[in-house]
C-alpha cells in the first residue's frame, strides 16, 4: 500500500492494514466492512489504522458505526481512512467525527470521501467531533 505518511514519524507505529492497494482497480477489502474493522481493533493498543473501503456501497449508518468502533481504540495516533466511491451523504459525519474525537492521542488523520454525496452543511458536525482529538 502506498504510504503517504511521514517516514520519520512512522518508525515507531504499529500499522494495521486491511487492504493492500496493488493498482487503481484492486483496492477493495474482502468481507463486511464493520467485521473487518472490529477484527482489526479487537486486541486494542493499536497506534495506527489504515482502512480502504472504496466502492463498497457503504452508507451513513455503516460510517457512523465505524466511528463508534474507532472511538473505542483511544490509543490510535494515526488514522488513514479511504471511503471513496460509496453511498455516504454525510448524515452520520457527526457521529463518525465524535468517534474519531475520542482518540485523544491522534496526531495524523487522512480522509478520502471522494465520489460520495457529502454536502457542506454536514461538515460542521464532523469538525466539532474531531475537534476533541489530541
Amino acid at each position: 500500500m502506498e504510504d503517504d505518511l511521514d517516514d520519520d514519524a512512522d518508525d515507531d507505529l504499529e500499522v494495521i492494514s486491511l487492504s493492500e492497494r496493488h493498482d487503481e482497480e484492486d483496492h477493495r477489502v474482502a468481507g463486511e466492512p464493520l467485521q473487518q474493522l472490529t477484527q482489526a481493533l479487537r486486541n486494542g493498543g493499536q497506534e495506527s489504522l489504515r482502512l480502504c473501503f472504496g466502492d463498497r456501497q457503504i452508507t451513513d449508518d455503516t460510517l457512523g458505526q465505524s466511528g463508534d468502533r474507532i472511538g473505542q481504540c483511544a490509543s490510535l495516533i494515526s488514522i488513514d481512512l479511504d471511503f471513496q466511491g460509496n453511498q455516504i451523504t454525510g448524515k452520520a459525519l457527526g457521529r463518525f467525527g465524535d468517534g474519531i474525537g475520542r482518540c485523544g492521542e491522534l496526531t495524523k488523520l487522512r480522509l478520502n470521501f471522494w465520489r460520495n454525496q457529502i454536502t457542506g452543511e454536514t461538515l460542521g458536525a464532523f469538525g466539532e467531533g474531531i475537534g476533541n482529538c489530541g
